[in-house]
């Protein structure tokens, strides 16, 4: 299954973001979460800040 990236590919973090409101926004599901982690190596899923750019994988499923 392909999922659409409507954000681009790149994100920057806005106050009060979580990795899986970006996927939310970005792919229209939560689920995609450790895919955005994974692509910017984050290690603390919990830990990213405001203003942060964030690479955005074109195809999370993938």
């Amino acid at each position: 299954m392909y999922f659409i990236n409507s954000c681009g590919p790149k994100y920057t973090v806005k106050p009060g973001d979580s990795l899986s409101k970006i996927s939310a926004t970005c792919y229209g599901t939560q689920d995609f979460w450790f895919a955005i982690a994974k692509e910017n190596g984050i290690k603390d899923p919990y830990i990213i800040y405001p203003k942060q750019v964030l690479k955005i994988p074109s195809n999370p499923a993938g």
